[in-house]
């Protein structure tokens, strides 16, 4: 006898599989007169009526409003009582056109767009709820009203150990800057309004007045906040150009002494230029420097500026050079159109819906994406630095070769003319250098953007948002009625019709044990030529993996009691091909046909031999549950080596994704893997159906195999019903097809 778990169960047949009575009709027509049908059982419906819900009511209203009466004034305190609190809401608006005037044409940055204005509103949502911001706030709300914001944490109400005057341990000094951030982090929720560019905030408080005064105070220090942390990058370029600056005038004097002197020297007063060949080439030279210059200069800026909107925390698709990419603007839109999917997504399905998952793994590609993009843009930018250098160095070579072969020639006005090129080129330089400096200087001043605004302060608000005592009320009526009419009622219905219903059941299962008890004698078999094969014993088990293991393991002679079982199969009749195919069959469920099919395969394995397990009771598939792993297989595998079972010659085809309504393909596609994989294994071992319940199912099987096994358990299924199915399937197969049962719980 050999028990599991999940040994018995309910077979839920399809609405679209065979009928009933069309199951019948073939299992009258097949059958012989000897096997007799068993009489359907009655089917008892209790109904319920309102008299007998009105009698509940009567008999237990009491009991209902004693529990209910209590709740009810409990939930009325819990969502109606309590301390006031306001909500007061001001609105910061993004804009989208870029209205600073001092954006010159060489220093204008491409502002916001429809489509990055989504990320920018998220990015300033997410800024206005840091900590870094809330400690800038601290700074800059009056000292009064920071004061009264926090007054009701550092004096709570009084307790009831107040007044009973208890001594308490000496308090700390409080930290005000700490209280007043976490107390304000708390109180405070920012939401970008759906379909706008507006970024609402509120603020909760128990007094009216002192809320709408916070969130204007929140909203409006915002902007001089943004404004600081832009000044702070401006700053920085200010200090690199005049730093640059310093370097340029120093060359320039040091040019024009280089070229002073020199005419002093050799006493030259005429600037006449010389007509030849190299000198033009040298004025073409230092002009194509210079300008060499000058981008190289322009590149390491715009790299200082992308390091420090970096080192800043800022977006880098706001960064000109970056955002004009064409990849990172592709990837910048895709992002936003993603993260928008995922917005409204979010609102009807939870974070672990497939669609969610989906969407989630998509923002985060195009995510990495774009920060991919980003790089390779800055990328080219320092490429781009690299290039300038090389084509600096390049022309000085050449600049210096040309002055070499113009000395050569000598002359006087020949060194003036370069001398005069050097100076030149180092003032225009200077000039321009200046002229970005100055223009960096005026537009940091100007502190106001122009990228937000205030787009409405908030007003003392007139109601509380909490307590709610409408919601509170209807809450304390909902439990009252629940608990007056529901434990009532529910109580009366558990008492007449659950309980007894368990009783009975409990009951017929006594007697139902009883009587297989009595019946639990020696088997009587139709056929005295059919053999019994073996006997497994009984072996208790908590789940069926475990009873497999106890089983292989030789736990009561069952390891040898399997051997001599595939030994006795081996000695039947030569089949073609020489892959013998077993269908383990049984007359009713839950004796144990899972059982010894994957038992056999196992044995088999062990053994040396390659087998195929196939689960063929699609209506009720239980080979995934004694060979955990088999969950993993998929019965749309294209190919074996799929089915391959860890690292063992063991290949399993589950059933439990198996369309059971559909007979037909189900054979066919038991025989396309039957010959898919006679030429790859030594045995074929079939889990097949109840031949009493799944006649229909069971008999193309058996066409299919080679041996026939049945399975016959005395403790939950009589010798009739046994012989009943083996007059059944005798009639459809040779002779030599059944080979035995084997008795299980013995």
């Amino acid at each position: 006898m050999s028990t599991a778990a999940t040994s018995t169960g309910l077979t839920l047949h399809s609405p679209s599989a065979l009928t009933t009575e069309r199951r019948r009709a073939m299992m009258s027509y097949i059958a012989p007169p000897t096997a007799t049908a068993a009489a359907p059982s009655e089917v008892t419906v209790t109904l319920v009526s309102v008299s007998d819900l009105v009698r509940y009511f009567r008999k237990r209203w009491k009991l209902g409003a004693l529990i209910g009466l209590p709740l009810a004034a409990l939930a009325f305190a819990a969502l109606g009582l309590g301390t006031k609190v306001y909500e007061a809401e001001a609105r910061l608006l993004l804009r989208i056109q870029d209205t600073n005037v001092f954006n010159f044409t060489e220093m204008s940055h491409s502002g916001s767009s429809e489509l990055s204005a989504p990320m920018l509103v998220n990015n300033h949502r997410a800024e206005l709820q840091a900590r870094r911001y809330l400690e800038y706030l601290y700074t800059k709300v009056p000292d009064d009203e920071r004061a009264a914001f926090i007054d009701p944490v550092l004096h709570p109400a009084k307790g009831v150990a107040d007044y009973l005057n208890f001594p308490s341990p000496p308090s700390p000094v409080p930290d005000t800057r700490e209280i007043f951030i976490r107390k304000l982090a708390l109180s405070t929720r920012v939401e970008p309004l759906k379909d706008s560019h507006l970024i609402r905030v509120q603020v909760r408080d128990s007094d009216p007045v002192r809320a709408a005064k916070m969130a204007n105070h929140y909203v409006q220090e915002y902007i001089g906040y943004v404004a600081q942390q832009e000044l702070n990058v401006t700053k920085a370029a200010s200090e690199f150009l005049e730093k640059k600056g310093e370097e340029l005038r120093k060359r320039l004097n040091d040019s024009e002494h280089t070229l002073s002197t020199y005419r002093q020297s050799e006493s030259l007063v005429d600037n006449s230029d010389v007509r030849d060949f190299t000198g033009d080439k040298m004025r073409l030279l230092t002009q194509a420097l210079g300008a060499a210059e000058v981008k190289l200069t322009t590149t390491r800026q715009n790299l200082e500026m992308i390091k420090q909107a970096k080192n800043a925390g800022r977006d880098l698709s706001q960064v000109k050079l970056v955002g004009d990419n064409s990849d990172v603007s592709a990837a910048r839109k895709l992002l936003e159109a993603a993260q928008t999917e995922l917005a409204d997504l979010r609102v009807m399905l939870g974070a672990k819906h497939p669609r969610m998952q989906e969407k989630m793994q998509k923002v985060a590609t195009l995510q990495t994406q774009l920060q991919q993009s980003q790089e390779s843009a800055l990328s080219i930018i320092a490429m781009e630095e690299a290039n300038s250098l090389r084509e600096v160095d390049d022309l000085k070579q050449q600049l210096d070769k040309s002055r070499a072969e113009l000395l050569a020639q000598g002359g006087k006005n020949v060194q003036q003319n370069l001398l005069r090129d050097q100076v030149a080129i180092d003032r225009e330089l200077y000039q321009k250098i200046t002229l970005r400096m100055n223009q960096t200087e005026l537009t940091g001043d100007f502190r106001d953007s122009g990228a937000l605004r205030v787009a409405d302060n908030a007003v003392a608000p007139l109601k509380p948002v909490s307590p709610n005592k409408p919601v509170a009320l209807l809450a304390s009526m909902m439990i009252f009625g629940l608990m007056f009419i529901g434990l009532p009622v529910g109580w009366g219905l558990a008492e007449d019709h659950l309980v007894p219903v368990l009783r009975e059941s409990a009951v017929d299962r006594k007697i139902e044990l009883q009587v297989d008890g009595v019946n639990s004698g020696a088997l009587t078999i139709g056929d005295p030529n059919l053999s019994v094969l073996c006997n497994v014993p009984l072996i208790e088990a908590a789940t069926p993996p475990d009873l497999l293991a106890a089983l292989l393991k030789d736990t009561a002679g069952t390891g040898a009691m399997f051997c001599q079982l595939c030994h006795k199969l081996e000695s039947g009749k030569p089949v073609a091909g020489g892959t013998r195919i077993v269908v383990v069959l049984s007359a009713e469920r839950a004796e144990g046909k899972t059982m010894l099919a994957t038992a056999l395969a196992g044995s088999l394995c062990m053994s040396g031999k390659k087998v195929f397990l196939m689960d063929c009771n699609s209506e009720a598939p239980a080979v995934h549950q004694w060979l955990y792993q088999a969950q993993q297989h998929s019965s749309s595998a294209n190919y074996l080596e799929a089915l391959r079972y860890g690292g063992s010659n063991l290949y399993v085809l589950p059933a439990h994704d198996l369309p059971s309504h559909d007979a037909s393909e189900l054979v066919s596609g038991y025989t396309a893997w039957i010959g898919r994989a006679q030429d790859q294994v030594d045995w074929i071992v079939i889990d097949g159906p109840s031949v009493l319940r799944s006649y229909a199912d069971a008999l193309p099987l058996i066409a299919l195999a080679s041996d026939v096994v049945f399975v016959h358990d005395q403790k939950r299924t009589s010798a009739a019903k046994l012989n009943a199915a083996l007059n059944l399937m005798r009639p459809r197969m040779d002779e030599d097809k059944l080979r035995g049962v084997v008795m299980n719980r013995e």
